[in-house]
């Protein structure tokens, strides 16, 4: 979270927006939240209004911007969930959210609840499996991510990208890469 009159952080923002947009990319994304810095949900509506001056930036550029989320934003704040809070508090045409399968499933949530919840605020996603232990991931479909459930509210995510990440390997990392695609490429209930 930038502080209060900085813009060096600003003008960080604009040129990486900039940089970005002269490589050809279509996302710009922020990863992570910044929960050392947040300690109340007014820092929480802080930093979603930064979002959302992210947002105006990246739209500038020819961008879209999105929030990567990771399982600090589901540790109650103030009897609210500060990744609600972020989404009600940030404009839906400026800023979306990049849902980390993973890490909202370690939050105690279904990918799906939120998507039904917040309709069209997650364009883009980041598939990650989740370990039944709870820690890291694993092979797409060996874990306790409910895929297709998420595929099934798809549209109604307002779904234009997804990727695929893994941190934890039951085998080599490119065997498991081939784990990955062929899951994908062979489940009925994925949208292409």
């Amino acid at each position: 979270m930038l502080a209060e009159g900085d813009t060096k952080g600003w003008d960080f923002w604009k040129k990486n927006a900039a940089d970005t947009a002269e490589v050809g990319c279509k996302w710009i994304v922020q990863a992570g939240y910044p929960s050392k810095d947040i300690k109340s949900l007014s820092d929480v509506k802080r930093l979603a209004d930064q979002f959302n001056k992210c947002g105006e930036i990246a739209k500038a550029n020819g961008l879209r911007f999105a929030f990567h989320n990771h399982v600090d934003e589901f540790h109650e704040l103030e009897g609210k969930i500060p990744f609600d809070v972020m989404i009600e508090n940030t404009d839906k045409g400026l800023v979306t959210f990049q849902i980390d399968t993973a890490q909202l499933v370690y939050g105690g949530f279904k990918c799906h609840d939120y998507v039904n919840r917040y309709p069209g605020r997650f364009a883009n996603w980041h598939l990650k499996d989740a370990n039944a232990d709870g820690k890291g991931s694993t092979e797409m479909g060996a874990g306790i991510v409910d895929f297709k459930s998420l595929f099934a509210v798809a549209e109604k995510a307002g779904l234009e990208d997804y990727f695929i990440e893994q941190e934890r390997y039951n085998m080599t990392p490119l065997q498991a890469m081939k784990h990955d695609y062929d899951f994908l490429m062979n489940a009925s209930y994925v949208k292409w």
